[in-house]
């Protein structure tokens, strides 16, 4: 179990940065940046999805 939240902490950290990043981007009225960053978010997000999935599907020997 412990690999496994190792893995997690690198997507969840790009996750977390790009979340602060809209908040900051949506408090200052900048929409178009926002929707940049939740841009970087969607594909971060699919990208750690497709991943994790492989590597939970593969055999433990």
């Amino acid at each position: 179990m412990h690999h496994v939240l190792h893995d997690l902490s690198g997507p969840l950290t790009v996750i977390s940065g790009e979340l602060s990043q809209i908040r900051m981007h949506l408090s200052m009225g900048q929409n178009a940046e926002a929707l940049k960053s939740l841009d970087v978010l969607e594909r971060q997000t699919a990208f750690f999805e497709s991943g994790f999935s492989l590597r939970r599907n593969r055999p433990l020997f």
